[in-house]
């Protein structure tokens, strides 16, 4: 089972993602477990602080270290083999590749940034205790409210990778970004649709020379870095 926490400071964003496939089925079948963990129960006073304004000024608040560096800890629970990954728009692009090392993981700890981001302090913290397991990760270049959607975008396609989430494991073999190159384009009915048709070949009946389409095309667009 790989077990997922995640520290956040809007637990109740993940519902609904979780109630759909292929992580509804995961759960169902103990494929996983995943705790969400609200960040204001780690406040530094009763109040809920959890933020500050930024030395040095600039607009918005940071995500204090404290609050984050007790979450992360009572997350761990004395593991030292556990990633934990800060979502961040400073980290290295989250690829495939991570994704199908993290689905073969035991335990991984998402950190959802909020506001104008995290102290680095508890990060390079982390880093220094655990740093073959501690990174930052961003989903992409551009800039999002918080980690919330980035951790979403991770935990699904890590669970996906996963024996038994997926109905028809063959749909993963050919599937973008696992055999590094992009996958082929697809048709669906109608055969003809506002005058355009599907390729005669994939109509042909003619398995051979289908999958060296296939081939053809996905070799056509080449994966980017």
């Amino acid at each position: 089972m790989l077990k997922i926490k995640v520290i956040t400071l809007f637990p109740d964003m993940f519902q609904l993602h979780t109630q759909h496939l292929p992580i509804k089925k995961a759960l169902e079948s103990n494929l996983i477990d995943i705790e969400f963990i609200n960040l204001r129960n780690y406040a530094i006073d009763k109040r809920g602080t959890v933020d500050s304004p930024a030395y040095g000024g600039g607009p918005g608040m940071i995500l204090r270290p404290e609050p984050i560096y007790n979450a992360v800890t009572y997350a761990l629970g004395g593991s030292k083999n556990t990633y934990i990954l800060f979502l961040t728009p400073r980290g290295v692009t989250y690829k495939q590749q991570t994704a199908k090392k993290l689905s073969e993981a035991g335990e991984v700890i998402l950190v959802c940034g909020r506001y104008e981001g995290i102290d680095q302090r508890v990060i390079d913290h982390f880093k220094t205790v655990y740093p073959d397991n501690t990174h930052e990760l961003s989903i992409g270049d551009y800039v999002l409210s918080g980690g919330e959607v980035a951790a979403m975008a991770v935990i699904e396609s890590v669970v996906r990778l996963i024996p038994g989430a997926i109905e028809n494991q063959d749909a993963l073999t050919d599937e973008s970004f696992n055999n590094n190159h992009l996958e082929h384009p697809q048709y669906a009915r109608p055969e003809e649709w506002l005058g355009n048709k599907v390729p005669k070949i994939l109509i042909s009946g003619h398995h051979k020379n289908i999958q060296k389409w296939k081939a053809d095309k996905s070799a056509s667009i080449p994966l980017k870095d």
